[in-house]
């Protein structure tokens, strides 16, 4: 029979007796009405079979319509109130029984996870569809990932019962601490355990870039959330070459909901270069990002250049070049001008180099590096903040 959502507690479900009654509705305009005739529309929808929040956010699963609805500030709506925004469809009449990136087929099941990601389970396409930032999205938007099947623009198959096939989708729930997904399909009478909700490798990587100083390249890349990340490798190819090489390895965070910054500088002489990064999890399961490339020149001036990041905590890089060998300095002041650190006091080479600034057991506020080989000196300010 067609239902409506009801709305509970507007204060603490916790102390809600036995048969309360719903304090809102969303769907009907009041709580006895019946929507028999099934009509579709931006504040009707009959037969919501799945429901999700983020604590604001409201999702519908509504199969009948083929469609997700979003209500934002869902807990404020007024009774029989619209929809804020649709997925699935066009627009708040449309509907399409299809397997396309954009359209479900009787969608049954949503979930939400605690970095806005929405996972909508298509219930007769036997597929999970994954949109990223959903709360963003346009109307009728295409997901960004899939499970259960080979491409967005497909369905999933009922048989035979795989690894990766999840036939009649009718559950799901998210584990925001590890990044888990649930998911139990009815055609085959299981749950499902996803150690990765994207599908791919549970690492959501939101910028890879490099930079170029001289010879060298200073690459930076930065994550919004980790699961059981391992480590970063590094890898560089010649222009043309076609063979990619492990310049370097960056340890990841493991497990993490906060944003995470990487950085790795590189000195390959001379010549045009791309590079790409081999994200590897704990499981050994990897993946590579996208391809970047650089021009790098032979350093022909001495130079101090900006420290990365900045502002920082607790730990920053400082590039520097140097146009023939010689003694380098490279030590860091206080805002009295006083020496809190030595980074670098030895003979260098003709290039460019690198050195860790670890401020872990200085206090916050501004600091100077200064880069002296012989009579030439340069000076440049830092910022930490803890």
């Amino acid at each position: 029979m067609p239902a409506a959502d009801l709305v509970f507690g507007q204060t603490s479900m916790g102390s809600a007796a036995t048969g309360a009654l719903a304090d809102k509705v969303l769907g009907e305009p009041d709580f006895t009405t019946v929507n028999e005739a099934r009509v579709v529309s931006q504040k009707d929808f009959p037969y919501p079979y799945g429901v999700c929040s983020d604590g604001t956010t409201l999702w519908v699963a509504e199969g009948y319509g083929h469609r997700v609805l979003r209500f934002d500030n869902a807990a404020s709506k007024l009774n029989y109130a619209n929809a804020d925004g649709v997925l699935g469809a066009a627009d708040y009449t449309a509907q399409s029984a299809s397997a396309s990136a954009s359209t479900f087929s009787f969608p049954d099941a949503t979930a939400i996870d605690g970095s806005g990601t929405l996972y909508v389970g298509d219930s007769n396409n036997h597929r999970v569809m994954i949109f990223k930032n959903a709360s963003a999205k346009a109307n009728g938007a295409a997901a960004d990932y899939v499970l259960g099947a080979t491409a967005l623009s497909v369905a999933g198959y009922s048989t035979p019962t795989t690894a990766s096939s999840v036939s009649g989708v009718s559950g799901m729930a998210i584990d925001n601490l590890t990044g888990k997904l649930f998911v139990s399909t009815s055609f085959d009478s299981r749950v499902l355990i996803f150690a990765s909700a994207t599908g791919s490798l549970p690492v959501e990587l939101t910028s890879f870039t490099a930079a170029v100083h001289g010879a060298a390249v200073l690459l930076s890349w930065k994550t919004a959330t980790e699961v059981d990340n391992a480590c970063f490798a590094v890898e560089r190819t010649g222009a043309g070459s076609g063979v990619w090489t492990t310049v370097g390895s960056v340890n990841g965070h493991g497990t993490t909901n906060a944003p995470q910054t990487y950085g790795y500088t590189d000195r390959p002489g001379a010549g045009s270069f791309s590079y790409r990064l081999k994200q590897t999890d704990r499981n050994g399961k990897f993946t590579y990002t996208k391809e970047i490339e650089s021009i790098a020149t032979a350093p022909s001036e001495f130079a101090l250049l900006q420290n990365y990041p900045n502002p920082f905590n607790p730990s920053t890089t400082i590039s520097y070049a140097v146009p023939a060998k010689g003694n380098v300095s490279l030590e860091v002041y206080d805002v009295l001008g006083q020496k809190v650190m030595t980074l670098v006091n030895d003979v260098k080479d003709a290039g460019s180099h690198t050195a860790l600034f670890d401020a872990g057991v200085l206090p916050s506020g501004l600091y100077f590096a200064r880069l002296t080989v012989g009579t030439t000196a340069a000076t440049m300010k830092m910022t930490l903040m803890k």
